[in-house]
């Protein structure tokens, strides 16, 4: 395990955390959510670091995580996945805000959110046409 001295180690990179979407005890996502995630996002089974940090941002003590993985093995789903999770699809208020540094890469994530919330009744608004309140704004500061 991976020692800091800042912030105490919850899981570690090194254990194999392979598990599958209809596992019910470690992840609980609704069908519509689950089948754009395989459907939609082609994550036919969750990566290791989806595997672990989900569950960390969809499960009380709602923990900071702080999530390091080379490209491309899923740091942007494990975000949108597990910051989806946490909507309440009652609440038309914002509950979810994200600020990237660079208009690509907010464009980037916004698709990946778009095709996760795809038929959900899930509101998304991307930084340049928020005029109607939404529950995942993706936006930028510049």
């Amino acid at each position: 395990m991976i020692k800091n001295k800042y912030t105490a180690n919850l899981a570690s990179p090194f254990i194999n955390h392979s598990q599958q979407w209809e596992n019910k005890e470690h992840f609980d996502i609704p069908e519509d959510i689950q089948k754009n995630i395989v459907d939609k996002l082609g994550f036919i089974k969750p990566s290791t670091i989806q595997s672990v940090s989900i569950p960390m941002i969809t499960n009380p003590p709602y923990l900071a995580v702080i999530a390091q993985a080379r490209n491309g093995t899923g740091k942007t789903g494990s975000f949108a996945i597990g910051s989806t999770l946490r909507v309440d699809r009652k609440d038309q208020k914002l509950q979810v805000l994200v600020v990237v540094n660079t208009r690509e890469l907010c464009n980037q994530i916004h698709a990946v959110y778009e095709k996760l919330v795809d038929g959900t009744g899930i509101t998304l608004s991307n930084f340049n046409n928020v005029t109607t309140p939404t529950q995942i704004v993706v936006t930028t500061h510049g």
